[in-house]
């Protein structure tokens, strides 16, 4: 016996017609028909007395009525029981971008461990934009830090809007200044990220606005690679607040105070529009609890 054939009996006796049970279990009328012929014949009975105003319960129908709903309340509860469990424990696997990957998920791990001790990450790795939105489509993650990909398939949700900051090394001479002004930062030397990052806009017209055009030695999205030529080679560059998350002071970067650079960027938790497990659910709720709570006290000292 499938359990979808007691739950049309379950219907048609609520109903009392194929068109109302069918309305209720948002099927076809013919597939409550067909369910329903099926079942008979399996059983070697006929259940309901077909008439014009509806159906009724034959003698048999009303005997097995009983057995039916407690089919269906066992079923029930044997699904409510492992949307419980798996909402506390299970397997997740994440993907994200650089940056965040590194500075971030590290103290996420630990606070998600630590509220859901049951939860098992099997992936959690970093990629480019594209490859972490592939992986989330094709099924391979469950969940990714990366910007929004604007696709309908997939649902983005914005969980913090990260400041911009302009950084130098820890022993560049400009941070020996009181009071930095627009000239003494057209005298840097950037390393900026490529075009298609999506803050380029903003930063280029930050940049015009300076006296002077500021010398570029190098445009790359390899935040690493850009973190060691701010530190090694004395160049500047456009950091995200969230890449300090994990510093302590040991980044060698230092965050010049400026008030008139008004750049954000909005970080994002991806997921599959059509598949949430419980487990994921709860897991996804907890980083974007927590990560708020990283990154607030992080901009605040930057602010």
């Amino acid at each position: 016996m499938d359990i979808m054939h007691a739950r049309v009996v379950s219907a048609l006796v609520r109903e009392g017609t194929m068109l109302g049970a069918a309305e209720r279990l948002g099927v076809t009328q013919p597939a409550i028909s067909a369910a329903l012929g099926t079942f008979e014949k399996e059983l070697g009975l006929t259940l309901f007395y077909r008439t014009r105003r509806g159906l009724t319960l034959t003698e048999h129908g009303e005997k097995l009525l009983p057995k039916i709903r407690q089919l269906l309340e066992i079923a029930g509860e044997v699904k409510n029981y492992g949307k419980n469990l798996s909402a506390s424990e299970g397997v997740i696997r994440i993907a994200g971008r650089q940056g965040f990957m590194q500075n971030v998920f590290p103290s996420l791990l630990s606070r998600l461990k630590e509220r859901m001790p049951n939860i098992s990450i099997e992936v959690a790795h970093t990629a480019e934009q594209d490859t972490v939105v592939d992986e989330l489509q094709n099924g391979r993650v469950d969940l990714a830090f990366a910007a929004s990909p604007k696709i309908k398939s997939i649902t983005a949700e914005v969980f913090f809007r990260d400041p911009v900051l302009i950084a130098v090394g820890e022993e560049n001479p400009i941070l020996k200044k009181k009071n930095i002004t627009p000239k003494d930062i057209s005298e840097l030397t950037f390393c900026i990220p490529l075009g298609s990052d999506r803050l380029r806009t903003p930063m280029n017209n930050f940049l015009r606005k300076l006296p002077k055009k500021p010398k570029i030695i190098l445009q790359t999205n390899d935040y690493t690679l850009m973190r060691n030529l701010i530190v090694r080679e004395g160049v500047a560059g456009f950091v995200y607040a969230h890449m300090f998350a994990s510093d302590n002071g040991r980044s060698g970067l230092t965050p010049l105070p400026l008030k008139d650079i008004k750049l954000t960027r909005d970080l994002t938790i991806l997921h599959r529009r059509d598949d949430l497990m419980p487990h994921v659910r709860t897991a996804r709720e907890i980083f974007i609890e927590e990560a708020k709570k990283i990154l607030e006290e992080t901009a605040k000292r930057y602010r």
